[in-house]
Order: C-alpha cells, then structure tokens, then sequence
C-alpha cells in the first residue's frame, strides 16, 4: 500500500473523513473486520480492490477522465469505503445496496453524526469573534442584572456546502440529562471540572450543543439562587492529533496525511 490507511484514534478517524468529504469523496459504505480476522490483510485486500491507494497525480486524471475515485480508512475493527462522483461500474454493481451519499444519510461513528449539507455559519475574523463575544458578555450582565437587554443579532449564514459533525441525538440528550440532573445538586467547581473533561472534539455544531446544555443548567441555577457555570468551561478548540500508523515502506517508515 502506498497510502496510509490505518487510523490511530477516533479523534484522527472523525477529522480524516471531514477532510475527504470536503475534497468530494460522498459517497460511503462501512463495515467491521470479522473477528479473527487480520485487520492488515484485510486492509491490503480492500485497498487493492478498490484502488484506493492512487497517488495525488492518478487521482486527478481520473478526475479529469470522468471516473470516481476511492479512499479506505480503518479505526480498529472499523473501516470505510469512501467515493466521488464518476464512473466506477464494478462499485455500483457489487455495492449499490449498501452505499450511502453523506449527504442524505449521515455517518455514526462513536458517538458522532457526520455529513454534508448546505447552510453553515459564515467565517467571522477574529475581531469579529471577539466582538461578539464581548456583545453577548454584555447581554447576559444585563439580563443577570435584571435590566432589559436586547440579544446581539444572529451569526452570519452562507448557502455553501459544508461538511457537518455533531452529537448523535442519543448521546446529545443523554449528556443533557446528565448535567440537568446534577445543575444544583453539584458544586459549581465540579460541575465545572465535568464539562472541562467532555471528550467529543468541539466541532461547530458540537459547541452549539454544547453551549444549548450549559445555558440550560445555567437557568436551573439561577432559579435556585447558586452561580452561573462560566462560558470558558467549554472546550473551544480542536485537539491535534495524530492521524495514521506508521507506514512501513521496505525498510522506510513515513508518516503521510492525505
């Protein structure tokens, strides 16, 4: 194999699909690796039999002739096939029933929903970023304060396609109930250490949740006389993390990212 297909983590596995399907790989299918089964064998048969390990400059002019493209990924005894548009007879023929376009049917993955759909929040500057927060830090002073406030007006929208990952419906509301059931009867530094420790990488639409469960514990709070949980109990940046094993080449080991 001339491209790396082993993934390290699910942190590694959730970012390396984002950027595929940023690059038009839509279409996908998944499975898991037969127990008792080499992971390493089977990673070598899936490669080679959907030529997934195409260098950059392959990949182009198959583009450019009108044939789709594969990429194979794996996380444990988990993998993906991933497709663009184009030709590609053999694929629909085998795996047509078992093929889904992330743009209609989203990704589960440990937790996560990934897809790809229109509509996001436009990109702001880093003053504009402050800007807004220094606003809505004013609204709610005033709204704690008892005095009338008006909220900052919504975040810009674009029509692009963007690609989306967020918290499964079952693990979002299973967080909530979590830190409902324990809004007042936690102290606010542990209270606080708990939504530090939340594992799930901040993605747009994960802090959006993220921030929909703090402002609901925050009102069970104030409602009963204790103190807001602060807004920077929440993570906002990605953690970097490294994407694939080794590859071992001969006696080279390098370390590639697609």
């Amino acid at each position: 194999m001339r491209v790396p297909v082993s993934v390290l983590s699910v942190d590694g596995f959730v970012a390396q699909v984002v950027n595929l399907i940023t690059h038009g790989y839509r279409y996908y299918f998944t499975g898991t690796v037969k127990a008792g089964k080499d992971p390493a064998a089977m990673d070598g048969r899936m490669v080679a039999h959907y030529e997934a390990d195409q260098p950059k400059w392959t990949r182009e002019r198959r583009k450019l002739a009108g044939k789709a493209n594969f990429r194979y990924l794996r996380y444990a005894d988990f993998f993906i096939v991933l497709a663009t548009e184009g030709e590609a007879p053999q694929f629909w023929a085998e795996d047509r029933d078992r093929v889904r376009d992330i743009r209609n049917v989203p990704l589960r993955f440990d937790g996560y929903s990934i897809s790809y759909r229109r509509g996001g929040y436009a990109k702001m500057t880093h003053h504009e970023k402050q800007m807004r927060t220094e606003q809505w830090d004013a609204f709610r002073e005033a709204v704690a304060a008892g005095r009338t406030a008006v909220a900052p007006e919504p975040a810009r929208r674009d029509d692009r396609w963007h690609a989306h990952v967020r918290l499964m419906d079952e693990v979002y509301l299973g967080l909530k109930a979590h830190f409902l059931n324990r809004a007042v009867h936690r102290e606010g530094g542990k209270l606080a250490q708990e939504f530090l420790a939340l594992s799930y990488q901040p993605y747009g639409p994960v802090r959006t949740q993220y921030r929909t469960i703090l402002r609901a514990v925050n009102r069970l709070r104030q409602r009963a006389g204790y103190e807001r949980i602060p807004l920077s109990v929440l993570p906002f940046k990605r953690r970097i993390v490294p994407i694939f094993a080794p590859l071992v080449i001969g006696e080279e080991i390098e370390r590639k990212v697609a």
